[in-house]
C-alpha cells in the first residue's frame, strides 16, 4: 500500500479507520475487566461500560461502512481515482452520504466516552482529598 492511501485510512478527519475508538475501546475493556478489583469489597461491574464497548463497536462499524462505500464508489467510477488520471467529481448525493457517515460515527464516539466518564463516576472511588 502506498503512502497516500495509507494516510487516507489511517489519518486526519475522515479517516475511516478511527484509531481513537480502537485504543478507547482496548483501554475501557481492560478498565472493565479490572474494576471490581480496584474497589475493595465489590464485586460489581458498572452496565455503562459494556454499553460504552457496544458504541466502540458501533463506531468502529459506522467507519467500515463508510470504507466500504468510498470502495464501490470508487470502484464504480475509476475516473473518480486521481491516480487513474480521472478529474470526475463526486455527485451531492456521495459527498452527503460520506458526511452523515462521519457525523453518526462522531455522535458513537462521543456518547460512548460519556458513558466511559458516567461509569467511572459510578465506581465509587474516593476523591483526592477525601479518607475513608
Amino acid at each position: 500500500m502506498e503512502q497516500l492511501g495509507a494516510s487516507r485510512l489511517f489519518s486526519g478527519i475522515g479517516a475511516s479507520i478511527d484509531l481513537l475508538a480502537i485504543f478507547a475501546f482496548f483501554a475501557v475493556a481492560f478498565i472493565y475487566l479490572l474494576a471490581p478489583g480496584a474497589i475493595k469489597g465489590k464485586s460489581r461491574r458498572p452496565r455503562r461500560f459494556v454499553t460504552s464497548l457496544y458504541l466502540f463497536l458501533g463506531c468502529l462499524l459506522v467507519g467500515f461502512a463508510e470504507r466500504c462505500y468510498r470502495y464501490t464508489l470508487f470502484s464504480d467510477h475509476p475516473s473518480f481515482s486521481p491516480f487513474a488520471g480521472g478529474s470526475r467529481t463526486m455527485s451531492e448525493i456521495d459527498v452527503y452520504t460520506i458526511l452523515g457517515f462521519t457525523v453518526v460515527r462522531t455522535i458513537l464516539l462521543v456518547a460512548a466516552l460519556v458513558m466511559v466518564l458516567k461509569s467511572l463516576r459510578s465506581l465509587g472511588l474516593p476523591r483526592q482529598g477525601q479518607t475513608q
